[in-house]
């Protein structure tokens, strides 16, 4: 909790990590709300149906993604 998706002290250095190790993978690190701080917020205040269907429809609008994905998920 209080994390964010783009830290890059932390989430976006697991982001960094994979793109470096995974030549030409594509890494879709999700942030709930429009910017880091709504993010980082939402960790502790936000309802977690609402932030599911906020995931989903960011997922589904990934053309990167439409024949299939693998995922790693993180619970801060």
């Amino acid at each position: 909790m209080g994390d964010s998706c783009c830290n890059p002290d932390s989430m976006g250095a697991i982001q960094a990590t994979l793109e470096e190790e995974l030549p030409g993978v594509h890494v879709h690190s999700i942030r709930i709300g429009e910017t880091e701080d709504a993010d980082r917020k939402a960790s502790f205040l936000d309802k977690v149906w609402r932030q599911v269907d906020e995931v989903c429809e960011t997922l589904a609008a990934d053309e990167k993604l439409k024949d299939g994905f693998n995922a790693i998920g993180f619970s801060q």
